[in-house]
């Protein structure tokens, strides 16, 4: 990364490329039942998509 105050550094992480990616995976799979709710709470319903932008590898995931 090129942001100074971060001390992450994919290069330097001692996960290869492919077991990071595994991390970020489950990582977003744990936080899924808090976003679930919060997409409920905003009005989100069966059929309606959702685009989410954001950081981190590309994955597509169809949980609702």
């Amino acid at each position: 990364m090129s942001d100074p105050r971060s001390t992450y550094s994919i290069q330097t992480a001692v996960l290869s490329l492919q077991e990071e990616l595994e991390r970020l995976k489950i990582q977003a799979v744990m936080g899924w039942p808090k976003e679930f709710r919060s997409l409920e709470w905003y009005g989100l319903k069966n059929g309606m998509r959702v685009l989410e932008v954001g950081s981190g590898p590309v994955t597509l995931q169809s949980n609702y």
